[in-house]
């Protein structure tokens, strides 16, 4: 997109109004009976981020103003972000949600905090290595928020961050040459 194309349809999300040559991507999601976005003014602005599939807009947008957001919106948004393969960015949504004071998590909620992506690969490899299921969940969980892509600071690579020479001596070992650590399979079964 242009960017007078890119900011007009900025625009016009925050005003709340479709533009004429592109219809959205589906309807607006619902919260409780009542649209999603409805509430403020913010949150109108990031509805229209994802109703054209500009989902990192929307989670950047809630981020910049995630105190002035409602419950029910961030549920939801977290809810979307998740369903599309976001699961850092839901993960993050749901840890600010349910850190506020006020706030009694529910079960919903808990399952967006603690997701379990790749549930078929890490039971096999649990049972196979005899590790409890939580534990192993909880060491992907802290070690890569289930992004089999991310790197870290130190070149640590993958879901279980796994250093490249670690990952390449255990590879050989299991018969792997020149394993891709990023690949979730591999680098779980490393």
């Amino acid at each position: 997109l242009g960017a007078a194309r890119y900011y007009s349809f900025l625009a016009s999300a925050r005003l709340g109004r479709v533009p004429p040559l592109l219809a959205p991507e589906s309807d607006p999601v619902t919260v409780r009976g009542t649209s999603f976005g409805e509430d403020t003014d913010w949150e109108n602005l990031t509805n229209g981020f994802m109703r054209y599939g500009l989902v990192h807009g929307a989670y950047e947008a809630a981020r910049a103003k995630i105190g002035s957001l409602g419950d029910g919106f961030l549920h939801t948004l977290g809810e979307e972000l998740n369903s599309r393969g976001d699961t850092i960015e839901s993960m993050r949504l749901m840890d600010a949600l349910i850190s506020r004071p006020s706030y009694l998590p529910t079960i919903d909620d808990l399952k967006l905090l603690y997701p379990e992506p790749f549930d078929s690969l890490i039971a096999e490899i649990a049972t196979k290595e005899s590790l409890p299921l939580p534990v192993f969940y909880g060491l992907i969980r802290v070690e890569s928020y289930f992004d089999p892509s991310i790197v870290s600071a130190a070149g640590a690579v993958g879901l279980t961050q796994l250093m490249p020479t670690t990952g390449a001596d255990y590879g050989r070992r299991i018969g792997l040459k020149d394993p891709d650590l990023t690949n979730p399979e591999t680098n779980l079964n490393i």
